[in-house]
């Protein structure tokens, strides 16, 4: 009994005595220097590790040596020059397509406009040709509607012989053309031409 009495009056000194030191070791502000505490810890025999720092800071690196940080600002500018590279390309690509369409455009634009040109002109030519301003169409035996209609065509009574063809077999007449003259005026329809075709030829 007298021991476990010991064993805590002597615990209870050595707490009460902790603390005591804590408070005044408190209260007491010790200032020391960097060297001063390096010099301390020499002095008790602890060795600090000297680590190497660069100018640059920590920085990891590949196997082979390379910065990881540099090597991703690589790759980086390489693939944003790349999609410079390719939205340039589609870029260029879009406007030729444009230019070309605009360019097939133009040009269909102006055959037509020639078309219409070499029609006028051709029948100003025949009109010229003809004071008169008609047409002597001459039916031959053996003539079907095909090359009557080319004829026509190449005097500038009609603007197109397929077109006018195909309009006489709709009406039923492309195989009744019938031998002899026909007094055709220029400027007429496909239909008033017809008229004329279906009436039959010139009395002589």
């Amino acid at each position: 009994m007298k021991l476990k009495y010991y064993l805590r009056g002597l615990g209870i000194g050595i707490i009460v005595t902790t603390v005591i030191l804590a408070v005044s070791f408190s209260k007491k502000e010790i200032k020391m220097s960097d060297e001063e505490i390096m010099a301390r810890a020499a002095q008790l025999g602890m060795v600090m590790q000297e680590t190497e720092t660069t100018e640059q800071g920590d920085t990891e690196q590949d196997p082979d040596g390379t910065d990881t940080g540099a090597k991703t600002e690589v790759v980086t500018e390489q693939t944003a020059s790349e999609l410079l590279e390719e939205r340039t390309a589609a870029e260029e690509t879009a406007q030729n397509t444009e230019t070309a369409a605009e360019d097939v455009a133009a040009e269909a634009q102006e055959d037509s406009a020639n078309t219409d040109e070499e029609t006028q002109a051709q029948q100003e030519a025949a009109g010229a040709e003809n004071p008169s301003g008609v047409y002597r169409l001459v039916i031959q035996k053996g003539d079907v509607c095909r090359i009557v209609c080319e004829k026509l065509a190449e005097n500038g009574v009609i603007s197109d012989a397929e077109t006018f063809r195909q309009y006489l077999s709709q009406i039923g007449y492309a195989s009744n053309m019938r031998v002899g003259n026909y007094d055709i005026p220029y400027g007429l329809s496909n239909e008033e031409i017809a008229k004329i075709l279906q009436a039959g030829p010139l009395e002589e």
